[in-house]
């Protein structure tokens, strides 16, 4: 049963992720659960102490950054986030 519920949320995970439009907003979706996830520990957190909520949304938002940037790189070879196709290029 358990294995059941892991692949049902990793394939709801995969189709959110499927639905983004352009490779920036399909990292962005791919990363979108640490986000969420730090911001409900930081709101839990914040209850008790404010230094510790501070430091998880923190911690959460450069663990998101780094998410982004290494699967960008990773599948798109590139270090640099996504530009629009309006945007010139620069090398």
């Amino acid at each position: 049963m358990g294995k059941i519920i892991f692949i049902a949320i990793l394939g709801i995970w995969v189709f959110f992720i499927s639905m983004g439009d352009t490779p920036y907003t399909k990292v962005y979706r791919a990363c979108y659960p640490i986000n969420v996830a730090t911001s409900l520990i930081s709101d839990g957190a914040s209850r008790w102490d404010a230094k510790v909520s501070h430091s998880v949304e923190n911690g959460g938002q450069q663990l998101t950054n780094w998410c982004e940037y290494s699967i960008y790189r990773t599948i798109y070879g590139q270090p640099q986030r996504y530009q629009p196709e309006s945007a010139p290029a620069t090398r």
